[in-house]
């Protein structure tokens, strides 16, 4: 296995000084982001959220609103609205339709269900298909349950596991080939992907991202497969190519492969890799150009590369990448205050550093990162959780809607 920089947010014991465990509060330990809904996971394995609402994304069984906006954290509700939704250790979010990973291997789904990403073996073309509260994601060609599952991901209109065996797993739309399954057929339950070339099966995956219309997965000897949409460079294997099957990942110019990969991210035309050294590569196309294989992201004002870093996160049109001392970079469109910087009114080309509130020194103290459509959230090293960008639907979580957070603010969890 390849050492992982990545911060790994699942649970938390607490421990005594006489070694014995005592009760606290729940804390956040893990944050997600879907297009214009924001998740957190909590050390009991509970979860919340908070923004746009219209489809049932939010998992709060509230039923068909137009326009629904919950602008503060709400607990999400358990399998058929009983109870509250447990036992999670991992988040992710779509278009319009959220994933959670449970600690017994299985996965649960709610919002949208167009071209059957909810992946419960159903799927009607119309606008009042959706789930408000979280159903199972079924098995195999819709038998039983789909288990041992290791790692999520969620795309905009299709979604995505790792089993504990290293075989990946996929289902909802299929129009690009972002299943890669060899076809072009969506799926309503979940399909493995196949192997480089279309034949045999993908294994050794350790960890999976999705884009709205392409996949990434990164194998467990460091190097990096991609499959779907391709026509401006986001596969990185030199081509304008979209592929129904994984391609590996070019090196830099196109040479050899992209390899000591830790942590993959992808937006919505580009992606990205951390390396083992602490380097961020880009290929796709984003403000920094159009690249057909990886190109390595440089450092703050252009100077030097960007380094140091530990976790990176990607969605639609911005990236970020937070650095070992606790700071966070941006990059990318900045015009709804999606880079946390106000001193860049519309893009940025090199990374520039996340201001803390109220514009007031640097964001510090983080462990977690998430990118959303065009806004991001930050998880502090106290359990706060803190937000910026476009906020009219209530996404950023701190009680306002309809306004532009260019820097930092808290989101406004319920007092335990």
């Amino acid at each position: 296995m390849i050492r992982n920089l990545t911060i790994i947010l699942s649970f938390m014991f607490l421990v005594g000084c006489g070694g014995g465990s005592f009760d606290a509060p729940a804390t956040v330990v893990g944050v997600a982001a879907g297009s214009y809904h924001s998740l957190a996971l909590k050390s009991d394995g509970t979860v919340w959220a908070w923004g746009s609402d219209d489809f049932g994304q939010l998992g709060t069984n509230v039923q068909w609103i137009p326009f629904a906006i919950q602008p503060t954290p709400l607990q999400v509700r358990g399998i058929n609205g009983e109870g509250f939704l447990g036992n999670v250790s991992a988040l992710a979010g779509g278009y319009y339709h959220s994933l959670a990973l449970r600690r017994d291997g299985t996965v649960l789904a709610w919002g949208r269900n167009g071209d059957g990403r909810i992946g419960d073996n159903t799927a009607e073309d119309n606008m009042q298909d959706f789930r408000v509260v979280p159903v199972q994601v079924k098995g195999p060609g819709g038998v039983g349950i789909l288990d041992r599952v290791t790692a999520i991901a969620a795309g905009w209109n299709h979604s995505l596991a790792v089993k504990d065996d290293g075989t990946v797993w996929a289902w909802g739309s299929n129009f690009w080939g972002q299943l890669g399954d060899n076809t072009y057929s969506n799926r309503l339950a979940p399909a493995q992907v196949s192997g480089p070339g279309g034949s045999g099966t993908l294994s050794d995956v350790v960890a999976i991202a999705a884009g709205p219309f392409h996949t990434l997965a990164l194998n467990n000897d460091g190097t990096v497969w991609a499959w779907g949409s391709g026509q401006v460079g986001e596969l990185g294997d030199n081509t304008a190519t979209s592929s129904a099957y994984p391609v590996q990942v070019s090196g830099p110019d196109g040479i050899g492969c992209l390899d000591n990969v830790v942590a993959i991210a992808s937006g919505m035309l580009s992606s990205l890799a951390l390396k083992s050294d602490g380097t961020v590569w880009e290929w796709g196309s984003s403000t920094l150009g159009m690249y057909y294989a990886p190109m390595q992201v440089v450092g703050p004002g252009g100077v030097g590369v960007l380094d140091h870093i530990v976790a990176i996160s990607a969605r639609d049109e911005h990236s970020m990448a937070l650095r070992d001392d606790g700071t966070v970079f941006a990059w990318g469109r900045g015009d709804n205050g999606q880079l946390g910087n106000p001193t860049v009114p519309y893009e940025a080309r090199v990374p520039v550093p996340v201001l803390g509130p109220g514009g007031i020194g640097v964001l510090e103290r983080i462990l977690a990162i998430a990118s959303g459509g065009t806004r991001s959230l930050a998880l502090r090293n106290d359990g706060s959780v803190w937000g910026w960008g476009y906020g009219a639907f209530g996404e950023i979580g701190d009680g306002s809607i309809s306004e532009v957070r260019d820097t930092p603010v808290q989101v406004l969890f319920p007092a335990p």
